[in-house]
Protein backbone atom coordinates (compact mmCIF):
# COMPACT_ATOMS: atom_id res chain seq x y z
CA UNK A 1 0.00 0.00 0.00
CA UNK A 2 2.56 2.11 0.51
CA UNK A 3 4.31 1.74 -2.43
CA UNK A 4 1.33 2.20 -4.16
CA UNK A 5 1.01 5.93 -2.92
CA UNK A 6 4.67 6.58 -2.96
CA UNK A 7 4.61 6.08 -6.71
CA UNK A 8 1.15 8.35 -6.86
CA UNK A 9 3.01 11.04 -4.90
CA UNK A 10 6.03 10.52 -6.87
CA UNK A 11 4.18 10.90 -10.48
CA UNK A 12 1.62 13.94 -9.62
CA UNK A 13 5.10 15.57 -8.66
CA UNK A 14 6.81 14.78 -12.02
CA UNK A 15 3.64 16.02 -13.77
CA UNK A 16 3.08 19.11 -12.22
CA UNK A 17 6.16 19.90 -12.41
CA UNK A 18 6.60 19.24 -16.62
CA UNK A 19 3.76 21.87 -16.66
CA UNK A 20 5.37 24.31 -15.14
CA UNK A 21 8.52 23.81 -16.82
CA UNK A 22 7.41 25.21 -20.20
CA UNK A 23 8.29 28.77 -21.37
CA UNK A 24 5.14 30.87 -22.58
CA UNK A 25 7.14 33.78 -22.75
CA UNK A 26 10.53 33.94 -23.73
CA UNK A 27 12.67 37.34 -24.30
CA UNK A 28 14.79 38.04 -27.20
CA UNK A 29 17.77 40.38 -26.98
CA UNK A 30 21.30 41.15 -29.12
CA UNK A 31 23.52 43.51 -30.31
CA UNK A 32 23.83 44.89 -33.49
CA UNK A 33 27.71 45.26 -34.73
CA UNK A 34 28.91 45.99 -38.25
CA UNK A 35 30.42 42.85 -39.54
CA UNK A 36 33.71 44.36 -41.47
CA UNK A 37 34.60 46.58 -38.09
CA UNK A 38 33.19 44.41 -35.72
CA UNK A 39 32.09 48.43 -33.77
CA UNK A 40 28.49 48.73 -32.12
CA UNK A 41 25.64 50.26 -34.21
CA UNK A 42 23.56 53.00 -32.45
CA UNK A 43 19.64 53.61 -33.32
CA UNK A 44 19.03 50.18 -35.59
CA UNK A 45 15.52 49.85 -36.18
CA UNK A 46 15.01 45.76 -35.44
CA UNK A 47 11.62 44.21 -36.53
CA UNK A 48 10.39 40.84 -35.27
CA UNK A 49 7.92 38.98 -38.17
CA UNK A 50 6.85 35.45 -37.86
CA UNK A 51 8.52 32.95 -40.41
CA UNK A 52 4.80 31.84 -41.63
CA UNK A 53 2.89 35.04 -42.97
CA UNK A 54 5.72 37.67 -42.48
CA UNK A 55 3.59 39.72 -39.95
CA UNK A 56 4.91 42.30 -37.78
CA UNK A 57 5.00 41.30 -34.52
CA UNK A 58 7.02 44.05 -32.70
CA UNK A 59 9.40 46.50 -33.36
CA UNK A 60 12.28 48.23 -31.46
CA UNK A 61 15.25 50.77 -31.74
CA UNK A 62 18.61 49.54 -30.33
CA UNK A 63 20.60 51.75 -27.81
CA UNK A 64 23.51 53.90 -27.81
CA UNK A 65 25.58 50.74 -27.47
CA UNK A 66 24.16 49.00 -30.23
CA UNK A 67 21.87 46.61 -27.53
CA UNK A 68 18.14 45.31 -28.21
CA UNK A 69 15.43 43.63 -26.35
CA UNK A 70 12.03 42.08 -26.93
CA UNK A 71 10.25 41.20 -23.66
CA UNK A 72 6.93 38.50 -23.16
CA UNK A 73 7.16 36.87 -26.78
CA UNK A 74 5.16 33.77 -27.78
CA UNK A 75 7.31 30.89 -28.13
CA UNK A 76 7.49 30.25 -32.09
CA UNK A 77 9.18 30.75 -35.33
CA UNK A 78 10.51 34.13 -35.62
CA UNK A 79 12.96 36.25 -37.62
CA UNK A 80 14.79 39.52 -37.36
CA UNK A 81 15.05 42.09 -40.01
CA UNK A 82 17.70 45.08 -39.16
CA UNK A 83 17.33 48.10 -41.12
CA UNK A 84 20.18 51.09 -41.02
CA UNK A 85 20.77 54.02 -43.49
CA UNK A 86 23.53 53.17 -44.97
CA UNK A 87 23.23 49.26 -44.72
CA UNK A 88 21.74 47.07 -46.73
CA UNK A 89 18.37 44.92 -44.65
CA UNK A 90 19.35 41.51 -42.95
CA UNK A 91 17.13 39.23 -41.98
CA UNK A 92 18.06 36.62 -39.64
CA UNK A 93 15.57 33.50 -38.48
CA UNK A 94 15.16 32.85 -35.24
CA UNK A 95 13.23 29.58 -33.91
Amino acid sequence: MRLKISILVLFLVFSISNIFGQNKAVTISGITKDKATNTALSFVNVALKTTKDNLFVTGTISNEEGRFSFTNIATGNYYLEFTFLGYKTKKQTIY
